[in-house]
């Protein structure tokens, strides 16, 4: 694949082969390797229905199609310098996929926000997300009863992050507390529930307007 910047996160187009068709330069908006790799499942399923009858779907409309991905509250830039990120992962796998995309930017300290719910792993979150913050907040979701208390984060982080270590109250503060930190080039990003993410989004619209398109 081809990595092109877009602010700091890395998108990336993907030139794929298969038994039916081969497509070049097919754009990637969502940022993350494991992004590219869901577009190419999509396109490789897209051109066997193709192939087969099924569904008619030209090779222009699976640019066009892919161009116009957006998912909202996935890796979504609500502003830049600082970056800022809400991200809805809230698993092991998803935070791992999160951390090497964030890797990736070229951005000076990682400031992180999290939340979670008691019914998910928070500990195994926390393991990948501790060595890729320069910064971690705890703070709890509003909309849901299921957040865990930050009191509970706390214990699970144990005196193990090697960063600075923040609570703040709810997601506004949190959010609040990042913008206050963070220079023009570092990056912020909440993660670890929907619940969270969403806060996040509407702390940041309720103060600096809609998040970039």
């Amino acid at each position: 694949d081809g990595d092109a910047a877009s602010g700091r996160l890395v998108r990336r187009s993907i030139d794929l082969s298969n038994p039916w068709r081969s497509h070049r330069h097919l754009p990637v908006p969502l940022p993350g390797r494991h992004q590219a790799l869901n577009a190419a499942l999509a396109v490789t399923a897209a051109d066997l229905l193709h192939h087969e009858s099924l569904l008619r779907v030209p090779a222009a409309a699976v640019q066009s199609g892919l161009s116009a991905v957006r998912w909202p509250l996935r890796t979504e830039v609500l502003g830049n310098h600082p970056l800022v990120i809400v991200d809805a992962a809230h698993n092991e796998a998803s935070i791992a996929a999160l951390v090497e995309t964030l890797s990736e930017t070229s951005a000076g300290r990682r400031i992180v926000i999290f939340a979670a719910s008691r019914d998910k792993d928070a500990s195994a979150m926390l393991a990948q997300l501790r060595p890729a913050a320069d910064v971690l907040i705890l703070t709890r979701f509003l909309g849901n009863p299921r957040a865990i208390s930050i009191e509970d984060l706390q214990r699970l982080c144990g005196d193990r992050h090697e960063g600075s270590l923040l609570t703040a109250e709810d997601p506004a503060a949190a959010l609040q507390t990042a913008l206050q930190l963070a220079t023009q080039d570092d990056l912020i990003c909440a993660t670890g529930s929907f619940f969270l993410a969403a806060e996040v989004r509407t702390a940041w619209e309720l103060v600096h307007g809609p998040a970039m398109p």
